[in-house]
């Protein structure tokens, strides 16, 4: 896949099939290095990579003027002309050969590294980038939680993104984007810490696979560039991802999502719980460890989702543990409006539940079918003649477990409109969700 690459004041945006090789987004333009009351025009390169997490690099060709110092080590501002922004960047030590004294004379392209470095300044509104989400044909989708407002705006040439996303895979900046506070009131990057966070998840969690922002600027003609992203992994693209979302191309959904999930993101304990089940949430719909990792990662979450409802319905830590795994996921499986019984779709379950003596015996219903498969893999004993070691009740088990798990976010951020039923894959059948 070759990178396509446009920056200008109204668009940005990269493709890469690979994560791990950087994409270089601006060959050979002119720069402009200020140290000071000093300014050393040159060259350079400029870079993104997207690992660890999303950031540029520059390798600088700089041409100072006779006895005109360089410092390493220290703070100094960057400006490209061409791409039309400036900012911080921290010098790195170059590469220099002592062995050849020309090294000493010039400082090639690949000696001298520049990385962005933040800057903590008063904005009145802040430009990013999302990379591989996929939104609404309504332009823009408008999210606010009472104190910023965020305008999501699919990218120039989106559609054509899509369709090179889905041939060849990949990573895109799909979304141009704008964040404000509410009032139009100046703002300091410091204060979007804590947003660009619970970004992160909201959006993880409606599109089912990790989106990131990033490409952050000060939203002005002439942009003040202070860091490439924030530190949280993106997802290859795909779009055969199970998810919840009844809609993926939904700006109500969306928009309603973030309102709620931010209020519950105001309660430590609340964002702490959201935090953790959501990471092993999307972990493992990513299949990253295989499905039957996933049926441990997302045992897991849901274990805790349960342990935290019963202790806000007032439930002692004692109570709880009284109770076995498989009773707790009953009652838990019940609060939810569900039914204890195995799904109809889910026919390697129902057989299970049949053939397999100790699911018999620990009950026969949905929680005693998905403990035992769970306990079959963390603690494999062979007593049930490897009757539970087949892929397909393992999918079956592991698509349960998440359908279980996106219904429990949702009821505890207090969402009440439809969802997609993952359980009925041939269908993808939208309902009110059980509590509504």
């Amino acid at each position: 896949m070759q990178p396509l690459t446009r920056a200008d004041d109204a668009e940005t945006f990269l493709i890469t099939s690979d994560a791990n090789v950087d994409v270089v987004i601006a060959a050979k333009t002119d720069i402009i290095l200020a140290q000071g009351n000093s300014e050393i025009a040159g060259s350079g390169n400029v870079t993104v990579s997207l690992l660890p997490e999303p950031h540029l690099r520059f390798n600088l060709n700089l041409n100072p003027k006779s006895g005109q110092p360089i410092g390493f080590g220290c703070e100094s501002e960057l400006t490209i002309p061409m791409l039309g922004i400036s900012g911080p960047i921290w010098l790195e030590a170059p590469s220099l050969n002592f062995q050849d004294p020309t090294s000493l004379m010039h400082l090639r392209a690949d000696a001298l590294v520049g990385v962005w470095r933040r800057r903590n300044h008063v904005m009145t509104a802040l430009r990013f980038h999302l990379i591989n989400f996929m939104s609404a044909s309504i332009n823009p989708i408008v999210m606010e939680d009472g104190e910023w407002h965020i305008s999501l705006n699919r990218s120039l040439n989106y559609q054509g993104l899509l369709k090179t996303l889905n041939q060849e895979l990949g990573y895109a900046f799909t979304h141009d984007c704008t964040l404000e506070m509410s009032g139009k009131n100046s703002f300091e990057r410091d204060q979007t810490d804590d947003l660009f966070e619970s970004l992160h998840y909201v959006l993880s969690f409606a599109r089912g696979r990790y989106v990131s922002a990033g490409m952050m600027s000060e939203r002005s003609p002439t942009p003040h560039w202070d860091t490439i992203g924030v530190p949280h992994i993106c997802s290859l693209w795909s779009n055969q991802t199970l998810s919840w979302n009844p809609n993926q191309e939904s700006s109500s959904v969306l928009s309603e999502l973030f309102s709620l999930f931010r209020t519950e993101w105001k309660t430590p304990e609340t964002r702490a719980l959201l935090k953790q089940v959501l990471f092993w949430y999307v972990s493992s719909n990513l299949q990253a460890v295989r499905v039957s990792g996933g049926i441990l990662l997302s045992h897991f979450a849901l274990e805790r989702l349960a342990w935290q409802y019963f202790r806000n319905q007032g439930v002692s830590r004692k109570g709880i543990t009284s109770l076995n795994v498989a009773d707790q996921l009953r009652m838990y499986i019940s609060s939810l409006g569900l039914s204890r019984e195995i799904p109809s779709s889910l026919t390697r379950l129902h057989a299970a539940s049949t053939n397999v003596q100790s699911i018999k015996d620990f009950g026969g219903d949905l929680a005693a079918v998905l403990v035992s498969l769970r306990n079959n893999l963390a603690h494999p004993e062979d007593k049930h003649g490897g009757q539970l070691d087949d892929s397909e009740i393992h999918f079956e088990a592991w698509n349960a477990y998440q359908w279980l798990l996106e219904l429990g976010i949702l009821r505890l951020i207090g969402y009440r409109g439809l969802y997609r039923d993952r359980l009925i894959l041939e269908e993808l059948k939208v309902s009110p969700v059980p509590w509504h």
